[in-house]
């Protein structure tokens, strides 16, 4: 039981972060985009974030149910086995952690750091001058 605790609890810290990191990092690109391009898109990358943050949910679901059901766990039932108790604990536990981890790879490995955007910034306000905002 303390490692199924442990998970959650890493999966509690680490899910509260990467809403506010994912509109800093959208945010910059739009920057980058915006120097690339010459044009503010910035409502278009937004709503895009907001669309595949309720999608994701949402298609994890389709794949989490079926296996919770091919493990025997039926949620109207009041005598699960201990086994499908075990495998929706795993699941729970186990599975959220995952995206998490691929999640931490990119944004380590993401190339727009705080001196790449400085210099984004930078050239931003040269073309279109100091009041451009994105």
């Amino acid at each position: 039981m303390g490692v199924y605790t442990a998970c959650i609890f890493v999966n509690g810290v680490f899910t509260a972060g990467p809403a506010f990191i994912l509109r800093a990092i959208v945010a910059d690109v739009v920057d980058t985009d915006l120097l690339a391009t010459g044009e503010q898109r910035t409502g278009t990358f937004f709503a895009l974030t907001e669309l595949t943050q309720k999608l994701v949910p949402t298609v994890a679901m389709v794949f989490v149910f079926p296996l919770l059901q091919m493990a025997g766990f039926d949620p109207g039932s009041k005598t699960n086995s201990p086994e499908s108790v075990a495998a929706l604990r795993y699941m729970f536990g186990l599975i959220p952690p995952v995206p998490l981890i691929v999640t931490a790879i990119l944004l380590y490995t993401f190339p727009l750091g705080q001196k790449e955007h400085e210099d984004v910034r930078r050239r931003i306000a040269e073309r279109h001058g100091p009041g451009e905002e994105a």
